[in-house]
Formats: C-alpha cells, sequence, structure tokens
C-alpha cells in the first residue's frame, strides 16, 4: 500500500510539473524570489528529463495543463483548510486543552489533510488519463525506480 501512495504522490509531482512547464515560478521579491527561482529551475530540468522519456505529445501537454488548472483553486483551498486545522490544533495544544476540546480538533486536521490527499489522487488519475498504455507502462517503471518492496 505504501508503495501505491508512494507512486501517486511522484505521480503528481510529475504531473504538477508537466502543468507548470509553461509558467514562471518565482514567487515574491528580493532575495527569496531568487532562490526560489534558481530552485524551481533545478527541479524543472530534473523533471524535464521523465517528461522526455514520456514523450508526451502537445497535445497530451496542453490537456495535462488544463487539468491543473481546472484543480488549482480546489487544492488551494484545501491546502488553506489544512494549514488551518493544523495550526488551531496546535494552539490548541499550547494551551493545554482538555482531551474532549483536542480531540474534535485532531480530527478535523486529520480530515483536512485526507482531503488534501484524496484531491492529490483524484488528480493523478486524471492526468493518468492522458497517457498511452505505453506511457504508462514507462511512467511506472520511472516511479518504482526509488521505492522499496518492504
Amino acid at each position: 500500500m505504501s508503495n501505491f501512495i508512494y507512486s501517486a504522490i511522484k505521480m503528481f509531482s510529475l504531473a504538477l510539473v508537466i502543468s507548470l512547464s509553461s509558467q514562471t515560478f518565482a514567487q515574491g521579491d528580493g532575495k527569496s524570489g531568487k532562490r526560489n527561482e534558481k530552485r524551481q529551475e533545478k527541479m524543472m530540468k530534473g523533471k524535464m528529463k521523465h517528461l522526455e522519456a514520456l514523450g508526451l505529445t502537445p497535445e497530451q501537454q496542453e490537456k495535462m495543463k488544463a487539468v491543473h488548472e481546472a484543480q488549482r483553486e480546489e487544492m488551494s483551498k484545501s491546502r488553506e483548510a489544512s494549514k488551518s486545522a493544523r495550526k488551531a490544533f496546535g494552539s490548541a495544544l499550547d494551551q493545554s486543552k482538555s482531551d474532549a476540546e483536542l480531540t474534535p480538533l485532531h480530527e478535523t486536521m486529520v480530515n483536512a489533510r485526507s482531503d488534501q490527499m484524496r484531491l492529490r489522487f483524484k488528480h493523478m488519475l486524471q492526468m493518468r488519463a492522458l497517457l498511452t498504455d505505453e506511457q504508462r507502462k514507462k511512467f511506472h517503471g520511472m516511479v518504482g525506480e526509488g521505492s522499496d518492496d518492504d
């Protein structure tokens, strides 16, 4: 099961790189923006090798970008909900709240994180649907390279 999750996360990462390939990565200004840009550029170079290995057509790349754009806002809201839930839970822990008060906050935090994972998986399935059988086999080989079988 952990290999499946690992593969799903790698697929999502690849899909994200594909969909962002034509966008500017730097956010903010000054030194942190430049560091972020360099880090993203380095990551992009590594991920582009995977894209080339899959042999995506321009049409596939455009469709993947469209799928990513369609889910971007939904994922952003999910990240914010997860961040807010973590913050509320952490604050309650710092305030030494009772078990009865912590439990629902913990459940909210866990559910928010699960929602994020479900959205990532949904996105991965949408991206996967755009690949040919041959590309799926290649991709499966790529995501399986770094995983352990235990």
